[in-house]
């Protein structure tokens, strides 16, 4: 057992190294991860808690608000379940290009038309592929295609470029033209 281990469930005030004061209960920490998880508030109306993960190179200083455990016998015994971090790393990513290309495809500047064939670009192609020109849609900086997205507005950027094709293509199975 190490020795944080007799620290669970104890109200403790965290100092930052910023000087900002978190107080609450240790209810978990992770020496690998460097990080000390608090539960620093609790309704008992609605049964919920304010967790706090403090990165532990940004301590400067834990003191111990009373040295019994002072977890009230009210409070419900927080169940912390374990953490699959590399799985927990994949979804944030994950949502993290989601919301990437969800503000990509969502161009303020352009119209439902211009959204859908971005959206099809970057299902054919890739995310770093294609992007947003003011309202001009800029694939694999070789091919523009301007408003109104129709066949007669794509402008080669590069003469050696075969991606004109696909864009045809793609526009013409979007049935624009």
């Amino acid at each position: 057992m190490n020795n944080l281990d007799q620290l669970i469930n104890i109200r403790v005030s965290v100092t930052t190294i910023l000087e900002q004061v978190i107080s609450g209960y240790i209810i978990s920490w992770s020496p690998t991860h460097d990080v000390l998880v608090l539960n620093t508030w609790f309704d008992k109306k609605t049964l919920n808690n304010n967790i706090r993960f403090i990165n532990t190179a940004f301590i400067k200083s834990i003191e111990v608000s009373n040295r019994k455990n002072t977890f009230n016998s009210h409070r419900p015994q927080l169940q912390v379940a374990n953490i699959d971090i590399k799985r927990l790393e994949k979804d944030i990513n994950h949502s993290i290009e989601e919301f990437r290309k969800d503000r990509l495809i969502h161009n303020p500047k352009t119209n439902d038309v211009g959204a859908k064939v971005f959206e099809k670009l970057l299902y054919v192609y890739n995310i770093d592929s294609v992007k947003w020109d003011e309202s001009d849609i800029v694939l694999l900086d070789e091919v523009k295609i301007a408003k109104p997205y129709k066949l007669q507005n794509i402008t080669k950027l590069n003469d050696k470029t075969k991606a004109t094709t696909q864009v045809e293509k793609i526009l013409k199975e979007l049935k624009i033209q």
